[in-house]
């Protein structure tokens, strides 16, 4: 896997603040978050996102291992991302999803929608697999 940039969302050191990473894995963009994934920390996710997207990603991870709490809007973030993904011949595949986020996608039927593996390594396999392209 490839490092391709970080950004912080937050320069202070909160500890809640949302952190991300981008990389590159065998033709898929990944997101690696970590902090707090709500309200107006989702715009650092989007403007990642839309980097990736300008480089020709179809296919995405979305790594939540390091996430500590999700809202609405962290929720709204993912459903726009899985809805691109859709609307360009892609897809979407969330990882490492703690038993308290995975709480709040029962809950909200999330876990319904997105297709979700254990670790980035299988959410890539997932997502690349019959893919000689990568």
């Amino acid at each position: 896997m490839t490092q391709s940039r970080s950004s912080q969302g937050d320069t202070s050191a909160d500890k809640g603040a949302l952190r991300v990473s981008t990389a590159k894995s065998r033709g898929a963009a990944v997101i690696g978050l970590q902090g707090e994934f709500v309200g107006v920390e989702v715009a650092h996710f989007r403007r990642a996102c839309n980097h990736m997207e300008q480089e020709g990603f179809k296919l995405w991870v979305v790594d939540l291992a390091e996430v500590d709490r999700i809202d609405g809007y962290g929720l709204a973030g993912l459903l726009g991302l899985l809805s691109r993904a859709k609307r360009e011949g892609g897809r979407l595949v969330l990882c490492g999803i703690n038993p308290d986020l995975r709480a709040r996608f029962e809950a909200t039927f999330c876990e319904e929608i997105f297709e979700i593996d254990f670790t980035v390594a299988k959410a890539v396999d997932r997502l690349t697999k019959g893919n000689n392209d990568s």
